[in-house]
C-alpha cells in the first residue's frame, strides 16, 4: 500500500487529518456555482477554514465533557470522531445534543458577526465584497442548511438528542421518524424550486442513509438491536483477539459531520 497523499496536524490539541479528497470536493463545489479562477482558490481557502472551525465546535463540546476526539476530511466535508467511544456513549442526550449543535454554532457567530460589518463594506472594492460574502456564506448559510433535521446531518441528530431528553427512547424514535419525513419534504420542495444540490443532500443525507432505518427500527424493535449488538460482539471476536477486543455500544455520537453545502 502506498504512502497517503494526507498529513495530520494538531489545531487547539485536536489531531486533524486532512487529505486531497476535500480540495477536490470543494474545488467542484466553486466549479459547479460559477465561481471563476479569480475566486476559485479563495473559496477552496475559506471553505475549508470554515469547515474547520465547524468541526473544532463539535471537538472543544467533547473536551468540555472530558472525551477527546479526532477530527478527519472526506469528500463532502469534515467529521468529528471521539477517541474513547465508551466513554461518548456514557454522555446523556442533555450533553450530545450541546456537542451536535456546538458546530453550527461557530459558524452561526461568525456570519453573524459577518452580517454586521456589511454595511462598512459598501465602498469596498468588488473584490473584498465578493470575499466577504464567501466567507459569510461558508459560516452561517452551512450552519443554517446543517441545522435542518435530515438524518445524519447536525440538525438531526439534534433533533434526537432533545427528544431524548425530553422524552427518553420514544423521543428518539419520534425524531428518526421525523427526520426521514423532513429529508422527503425537503427534497420535494428543493425539487420544485430548483434547488437540485440541496435536493441532493437531503436524498443521499436523509432518504439513502441505511443507518436512519437502522436505527428507527432498533427504537421500534429493542429486541432486534440487542441482538444484532449480541451478533455483532461475537463477530468481532472472531478477529479481534486480547487487548484489541471491544464491546459494541449504542452508537449515539461516533460522527458529527458538517458537511459543505452545495450552493444553488
Amino acid at each position: 500500500m502506498g504512502p497517503s497523499l494526507g498529513f495530520t496536524v494538531r489545531v487547539l490539541g485536536v489531531p486533524v487529518s486532512v487529505g486531497p479528497a476535500i480540495a477536490i470536493g470543494l474545488v467542484g463545489m466553486g466549479l459547479l456555482s460559477g465561481l471563476t479562477a479569480e475566486f476559485l482558490v479563495a473559496w477552496v481557502i475559506l471553505g475549508f477554514v470554515a469547515l474547520l472551525l465547524h468541526e473544532l465546535g463539535h471537538a472543544v463540546a467533547f473536551r468540555r465533557y472530558g472525551v477527546d476526539s479526532s477530527i478527519s476530511f472526506w469528500l463532502f466535508g469534515g467529521f468529528t470522531i471521539p477517541n474513547d467511544q465508551e466513554a461518548a456513549s456514557r454522555l446523556s442526550d442533555r450533553q450530545m445534543l450541546v456537542v451536535a449543535v456546538s458546530g453550527p454554532l461557530v459558524g452561526i457567530v461568525i456570519g453573524g458577526m459577518m452580517l454586521a460589518l456589511w454595511p462598512a463594506l459598501d465602498s469596498a472594492d468588488r473584490s473584498v465584497r465578493v470575499l466577504a460574502f464567501l466567507w459569510t456564506f461558508v459560516n452561517l448559510g452551512w450552519a443554517i442548511f446543517n441545522l435542518l433535521p435530515i438524518g445524519s446531518l447536525d440538525g438531526g441528530r439534534a433533533l434526537g438528542h432533545l427528544a431524548g431528553a425530553v422524552f427518553g427512547r420514544a423521543g428518539r424514535t419520534i425524531a428518526l421518524a421525523v427526520g426521514i419525513v423532513a429529508s422527503v419534504i425537503i427534497a420535494a420542495v428543493a425539487v420544485d424550486l430548483r434547488m437540485y444540490s440541496i435536493a441532493f443532500i437531503a436524498v443521499i443525507f436523509g432518504l439513502l442513509n441505511p443507518d436512519a432505518y437502522g436505527q428507527l427500527l432498533d427504537a421500534v424493535r429493542p429486541a432486534r438491536a440487542s441482538r444484532r449488538l449480541s451478533e455483532g460482539a461475537r463477530g468481532l471476536e472472531v478477529w479481534t483477539d486480547g487487548d484489541e477486543r471491544k464491546a459494541l455500544s449504542e452508537d449515539r455520537s461516533s460522527i458529527y459531520r458538517g458537511d459543505p453545502r452545495w450552493p444553488h
